[in-house]
């Protein structure tokens, strides 16, 4: 047979589903000579009759919980049979009434003795059908009130006895004290189903309170919270009373359990979220201080009810049904293990149905503003905004689901709303609420989740949807059990971080959350913000960066447009975030660059010099001062370098090429902010006759393989008369002061911090006698140096070094004096023996960091350098040659002179190609050198198999080792082994 509710009439006591439960139970009753005879006749709804045996073989046949109570509760058992239900309800709330004043201990037993004969008395009520719904809710939710109230009212006795505070009347405490008790979500609404926990907020006016203890009154008021709650939640031999939840405060992480008005309505009026009006439309008060409370619950019927709504308010509003996905016809409902309040088409569905519309509607049309849900759907009828026929599908819907929710949660007193997953539980669960068998049953359950999802589903169906295939509701005090059922789905390890993250978002807690419509714009961002980085490799680790990146933004509305705008730039976001920890560093450092990002151009190849110069000199030419020059250089280089980086991290160019580009850039700022120096150093100095000046650029500038953390290796030299002074500036300087400054001021515009951050860091060591020699050498002190004075591996560092910039002709003596030192280097021997010592001062001073540390390992990158430079020299010495300081212009040079086999060029060429990619790539991405690979991110290790054309990390291991050992050899063979014999 089909369950009908008792309104529907004829109602049979549903059949004990566990004999073995029913004959337990039923001779504990025998046994007690004082309980009622089972033939003792009652009448259930619509007037059937039935005996008090046929009621007792259902609470004993299916749920042991209310088997123990009838047990224990015989007296009450017997009121019920001769009087009814009604007369002892009421002695039931006289009982908790009468406990003002008493001891805690006796408080403590007293509430507990009520609460177990007020769950037996309304599962009896339900079960035979003596109250409708509506009346088991608000009976049971008024009960509650009762507890709180009492519970309330003799802690402020208490402290009143103890003098922290002045009661105006002990008689009756809660008048003007200041503390108020709202009910919210079911409570407040009267709608409390049978195992519910309650949602409480516990509010207090310092000005009202009269507080005369030792602290402040927020120290009182939540020690007042605390106790409150204990008094409630605390278990006890005698049980609990009901469990309480005060996560509907205002911003419930950051605030104590009892809150000011003042901060209430001042969180609600900067912060307040739609979610949250939707749970204030509930709020009531039932405790304490009344005047207070109807006060603030007047002050916030604006921020409530707002009478007008711009589009981004309702987009939000619609949010709250959006973020939950709902399908339109066709949907798989399995009955087993479905969430009743949570899951498709159930209970929360309909009471949000009804509380969107009342939220855009409430404001002008005060009639809607109702917190029952059913009252709530009448008005909506009412008023016209829904039909007949939806009104009445939702109500029936909405009485059957909430009645089963009520008789799944009497057989354990659990908090649950899922239908057991487990086929036997769940044919108790049908037997109990009086079907014959599962599948009518199942057919019932499903029909109305069908109808709740389809009228749902029909709302705001115009509105794009913020779900991706299951819920993405980030809005009320608790996880959604789908949503994190879906992020699980999505790729997410820890759901629950994830979520509370979103949560913390629309909060407000960021400077970039902190405005509504900034939030707004974030809620309809979250399903691509959600896909966007549950396709990264390492969707937790990419989103916690993400947050990181948010917790650093100035404001929201712009970034968070642009991504709504331009999806693909918040994909391209997730990857930074998910695989270049560094990279993402460099973002949050300065996220305007993905203003940068939406531009056409940004993933086409940069350009040779000669247009990065025009570019830079366009941007240097719109600004006028000096520093204002320098700021600008540094946004230009830094969007530069974001721009390479990126199109590296995918693959849009090499990585060669990547480090050829960074080089361009900066020498492209080296000649012109040299240029921008001499003017602004020309007005103060004048000027020196013929006077011309150079920047030599060493190691990785010089050989155009810069990565994205490489210093500068400079060598500034100059070329005039010695005895010759500045003229035509403000003030005149001899030569040799005169380069000095002018080298310095150079050298501060590349690395000086400004508000734009650093341009680069310089290293001037390998100029004449290093850190001890001037900022600046004349040619003739520069060429006297390297021919007497330069130690070997000083001459061997030319091998990699170029002019960058040059003023007359002293760039072109320069470059020859470069060929002449490197054709004079010592003979193979002496330059072993200077390599060698080299080796052995690095492998002292630079111990290798990690295993990935390739530049330091013994065989690896810097080894690999040494042995290419050594035998450049000698191809170039044997061949008459020039050296070029490009690497690949070496290589050529060392297998044109036949000097090392086919087999060992190889070797050297490969290794040093491993090494360079492995560099850059990694000095572009993770976050710092102490990283190992172990520790990057799956999409960089995609990365790196990628560009190195290995199968895995454990044969691009096995590669390092190999060419670790192979030029480990050769370095022996061809190097040390000189210095040996």
């Amino acid at each position: 047979m089909t369950w009908q509710p008792p309104s529907a009439g004829l109602l049979h006591l549903p059949k004990p589903f566990d004999e073995e439960l029913l004959g337990q139970f039923e001779q504990k009753w025998r046994d007690n000579s004082d309980a009622p005879s089972f033939d003792e006749p009652i009448e259930l709804a619509g007037g059937t009759s039935a005996t008090l045996g046929d009621m007792l073989k259902c609470l004993f046949g299916n749920s042991r919980y209310l088997a123990n109570l009838a047990v224990n509760n015989v007296p009450h058992i017997g009121k019920v049979v001769g009087d009814g239900p009604d007369p002892p309800w009421r002695d039931i709330c006289e009982g908790v009434k009468s406990l003002s004043g008493v001891s805690q201990p006796d408080l403590l037993t007293g509430l507990r003795k009520q609460k177990a004969a007020a769950a037996l008395h309304i599962a009896l009520c339900e079960i035979c059908g003596w109250w409708p719904l509506t009346r088991i809710t608000q009976e049971w939710s008024t009960f509650a009130d009762l507890c709180v109230r009492a519970a309330l009212t003799n802690l402020l006795l208490a402290e009143h006895d103890k003098e922290n505070i002045a009661l105006p009347d002990p008689e009756h405490p809660e008048q003007g004290c200041g503390v108020f008790v709202l009910a919210l979500g079911k409570l407040g609404a009267f709608e409390l189903n049978y195992s519910s926990d309650i949602d409480l907020m516990v509010l207090f006016d310092p000005e009202a309170l009269p507080y005369r203890g030792s602290k402040s009154p927020q120290e009182f008021a939540v020690k007042l919270a605390k106790n409150l709650v204990a008094i409630l939640d605390q278990r006890t031999p005698q049980g609990y009373v009901f469990r309480t939840d005060l996560r509907l405060r205002p911003d419930p992480s950051s605030t104590a359990i009892a809150v000011s008005v003042l901060a209430a309505e001042q969180y609600y009026e900067s912060w307040g979220q739609n979610w949250e009006r939707s749970a204030l439309i509930k709020a009531r008060p039932i405790a304490g201080d009344q005047i207070c409370a109807e006060q603030f619950l007047s002050n916030l019927e604006p921020f409530i009810w707002r009478k007008s709504l711009d589009f981004y308010a309702i987009q939000d509003i619609h949010s709250i049904k959006r973020q939950m996905y709902a399908a339109k016809g066709g949907s798989e409902v399995d009955v087993l293990g479905h969430d009743l309040k949570t899951g498709r088409g159930g209970i929360r569905e309909i009471e949000f149905f009804a509380q969107i519309q009342q939220l855009i509607w409430g404001g002008r049309i005060p009639e809607v503003r109702t917190p029952s849900t059913l009252a709530a759907l009448g008005a909506l009828l009412d008023q016209q905004i829904i039909t007949d026929n939806v009104r009445a599908e939702l109500s029936d819907s909405y009485v059957f689901l909430r009645h089963l929710e009520n008789r799944l949660q009497m057989i354990g007193d659990e908090q649950t709303q899922q239908v057991p997953a487990d086929i036997d539980e769940a044919r108790r669960l049908a037997c109990f609420f009086g079907y014959d068998d599962f599948d009518t049953f199942a057919s019932d359950v499903e029909t109305h989740l069908r109808t709740v999802e389809s009228h749902y589903a029909d709302l705001f169906e115009d509105s794009p949807s913020l779900a991706i295939e299951g819920n993405l509701v980030f809005t009320g005090a608790d996880h959604d059990p789908e949503t994190l059922s879906n992020l699980s789905r999505l790729g997410f390890e820890n759901a629950e971080t994830v979520s509370r993250l979103i949560r913390e978002w629309h909060y407000g807690k960021y400077r970039a959350t902190k405005s509504t419509k900034s939030r707004q714009i974030l809620t309809e961002l979250m399903p691509g913000v959600v896909s966007a980085f549950s396709k990264t490799m390492q969707p937790d680790r990419a989103f916690i960066k993400f947050d990181q990146f948010l917790q650093g933004l100035p404001a929201g509305v712009q970034i968070f447009s642009i991504f709504q705008r331009h999806p693909q730039v918040l994909e391209l976001v997730a990857e930074i975030m998910g695989n270049a920890p560094r990279l993402a560093d460099y973002l949050t450092s300065a996220p305007q660059r993905l203003d940068y990002v939406v531009d056409p151009e940004f993933f086409s190849p940069l350009q040779d010099t000669d247009v990065l110069r025009e570019e830079l000199g366009d941007v240097l030419q719109r600004t006028e001062e000096f520093e204002l020059k320098l700021d600008a250089s540094r946004r230009w280089t830094n969007d530069m370098r974001f721009r390479v980086g990126i199109q590296a991290l995918r693959g849009n160019i090499t990585l060669h090429d990547a480090a050829v580009t960074l080089s361009d850039i900066a020498e492209t700022n080296i000649q012109l902010l040299t240029a921008e120096v001499a003017e602004e150093f020309t007005r103060q100095f004048g000027s020196v006759k013929d006077g011309t000046f150079a920047v030599m650029g060493y190691g990785k500038l010089g050989a155009k393989e810069l990565t994205p953390i490489s210093d500068l290796d400079l060598v500034f030299v100059y070329n005039a008369d010695p005895d010759g002074v500045s003229e035509g500036g403000a003030r005149s300087l001899p030569v040799t002061a005169y380069y000095l400054r002018f080298a310095q001021r150079l050298n501060s515009a590349l690395t000086v911090m400004t508000a734009e951050g650093r341009l680069y860091d310089v290293d001037l060591r390998l100029r004449p006698a290093g850190d001890q020699g001037p900022f600046a050498a004349s040619f003739e002190a520069y060429s006297k140096y390297l021919k007497e004075d330069a130690w070997v591996w000083e001459k061997l560092a030319l091998v990699r070094a170029r002019v960058v910039y040059a003023s007359g002709d002293l760039g072109t003596r320069l470059s020859k004096l470069r060929i002449q030192t490197l054709r004079a280097m010592p003979d193979r021997r002496e330059l072993a023996e200077a390599i060698t010592e080299m080796r052995e001062r690095i492998q002292t001073n630079l111990q290798q960091k990690h295993e990935w540390d390739t530049k330091r390992i013994p065989g690896g990158q810097m080894d690999t350098e040494f042995l290419l430079d050594f035998h450049a020299v000698e191809a170039a010495r044997a061949q008459g040659h020039d050296i070029s300081p490009l690497t690949a212009d070496m290589l050529t040079l060392i297998k044109e002179s036949e000097s090392l086999s086919e087999a060992d060029q190889a070797e050297i060429e490969s290794a040093y190609e491993l090494w360079a990619q492995l560099s850059w790539l990694l000095r572009l991405t993770v976050a710092s050198d102490g990283d190992a690979l172990n520790q990057v991110p799956l999409g960089l290790e995609s990365r790196l198999l990628s560009c190195t054309a290995a199968a895995s990390l454990d044969d691009l291991k096995t590669r390092i080792r190999d060419h670790t050992s192979h030029i480990s050899h050769l370095i022996d063979r061809d190097i040390t082994s000189l210095v040996k014999t």
